[in-house]
């Protein structure tokens, strides 16, 4: 029983070990392919993880490209900015030096224009001055002077006007400046004779217009004075209109220099002007139509047109400011400006030079601010990519200059330290005058300044260490005397002069 027994348990065990056997190899298959699939899986991790950190390396690369490309374009747009700054600042100080250029040659053209105002005047009255002996006479035939015309005209006055001979006194006779013509169909020019005498000129002059109609043969020859160019141009305006009221039997006749006097009814009216003349004479119904006076008194479109300088007149100059006033209307260019026109143009000028003035104040403050507001936007600029370093160096600078500044006041004033023990020592002072108040009435206070006196006189490092030694002691003794009852203090006085 017992080996069969044995030999089946034997039998037993082996099918269990053949089972046992069996499942190790299939453990160890599935370990093997496991390991195997995550060394692929390993395998595959790095590379992917490789391609990865290759790409993030290209990519950083392209991006430091491209950041040093950006600092590089940054660079330059500073240094084109710098550029542009400094050439607007050029060209804002050009335009400043320009407008005040502008202003002091306003103010000069100014001052020349009324000073050639002046001028004109003078040398026009100058001018009618020296012909105030002159006559001339008009309507006489070119040639019939001859060689001799101080003697034609002493004959001619003569025989025509009855004036002795050895009354006229003539210095000198001539045709007017111009160029002469043979043939009678052109105007003769006039002869200008001067007399010694102004007196022989009047007499002469008042001879032939009370004679009138004074003939050389066919042609009718007038008398009349003598004026400057500017003078005849405005003299001749009114000629027109004197041939109208003449026609109308109205006396006329023009005062000096330009000025028409009519006479209605033995009453004498005077005016000024071409213009204020026809509007009177319109308005009484003399004059009926425009075309009745003479085309320069008409306001044509030739003689309204507006010039650079902006006043409406017949002036064929084109100047940058206007010298109506002083230049067009001495020359009988249009018609003058009102009272009140010529005023408003004296404010304005006037105006305008403070305004320039003001101008160059004004111009001078907004480049202060401008300077300002530059400086503070480069400030502000410093703190971009490139500006962290130098805002860094610009603090360290600062905390240098702040450690020198301390030193400095560190050596004039003795070092911190004394510093500290005078305030300590000023504040015990004040803390001891409240009491010296209330004991002795100042006899301390004066013991402790000689003290003080003497210690200050001493020279040497110990001394100042036994003055601050002193100083402690005296803060304790002080600092016990306030804890200290009003008994103990007094038996404290009391050994103090036992001592």
């Amino acid at each position: 029983m017992n080996l069969r027994s044995g030999s089946k348990t034997q039998h037993f065990n082996t099918k269990k070990k053949a089972k046992k056997s069996h499942a190790p190899n299939k453990a160890t298959m599935d370990v093997s392919t496991l390991e195997e699939s995550l060394k692929s899986m390993l395998t595959d991790f790095k590379t992917d993880l490789s391609k990865q950190i290759e790409g993030i390396r290209t990519d950083f690369g392209n991006i430091s490209t491209e950041m040093k490309q950006i600092r590089h374009d940054v660079k330059e747009i500073r240094h084109s900015q710098k550029v542009a700054e400094t050439s607007i600042g050029e060209a804002q100080e050009r335009i400043r030096l320009l407008e005040e250029r502008e202003c002091v040659n306003t103010s000069m053209l100014l001052k020349l224009t009324k000073e050639h105002k002046e001028m004109s005047e003078k040398v026009e009255y100058l001018e009618n001055k020296s012909r105030q002996n002159n006559i001339r006479i008009y309507g006489v035939k070119e040639g019939l002077e001859g060689n001799d015309p101080v003697g034609f005209i002493t004959s001619l006055l003569t025989e025509k006007l009855d004036i002795p001979p050895e009354m006229i006194q003539i210095a000198a006779a001539h045709r007017s400046l111009g160029q002469g013509s043979a043939s009678g169909e052109a105007v003769p020019r006039s002869l200008v004779v001067r007399f010694i005498q102004w007196n022989t000129r009047q007499k002469v002059l008042h001879a032939a217009w009370s004679k009138k109609d004074i003939r050389i043969g066919e042609s009718r020859i007038y008398f009349n004075q003598d004026f400057s160019n500017t003078i005849q141009k405005k003299r001749s305006r009114y000629s027109q209109m004197r041939k109208i009221l003449k026609e109308k039997n109205l006396k006329s006749h023009i005062i000096f220099p330009a000025r028409l006097r009519v006479f209605f009814d033995g009453n004498p009216e005077t005016y000024d002007t071409p213009e204020e003349a026809a509007a009177h004479l319109r308005a009484k119904g003399i004059l009926e139509r425009e075309d009745e006076m003479e085309p320069q008194v008409r306001r044509t479109p030739a003689s309204t047109r507006t010039t650079r300088h902006g006043r409406r007149c017949g002036c064929p100059l084109l100047v940058p400011l206007c010298v109506y006033t002083s230049f067009c209307h001495s020359r009988g260019f249009g018609s003058p400006p009102s009272l009140k026109r010529n005023r408003g143009e004296k404010e304005r000028k006037r105006e305008r030079g403070e305004r320039c003035r003001d101008g160059v104040k004004r111009e001078r403050r907004e480049r202060v601010r401008e300077k300002r507001r530059r400086e503070r936007r480069e400030k502000g600029k410093e703190k971009g990519i490139e500006g962290e370093e130098r805002e860094r160096e610009r603090k360290e600078r600062k905390r240098k200059r702040e450690e020198e500044r301390r030193e400095r006041e560190l050596k004039r004033k003795g070092g911190e330290r004394s510093k500290r023990k005078s305030r300590e020592r000023e504040r015990e002072e004040r803390q001891m005058r409240r009491g010296w108040r209330e004991r002795d009435g100042g006899g301390e206070r004066k013991r402790v300044k000689e003290k003080r006196r003497k210690e200050e006189g001493r020279e040497g490092g110990g001394e100042r260490e036994r003055r601050e030694v002193k100083g402690e002691r005296r803060k304790e003794r002080k600092n016990k005397r306030r804890e200290m009852s009003e008994k103990e203090r007094a038996q404290e006085r009391r050994e103090k002069k036992g001592r």
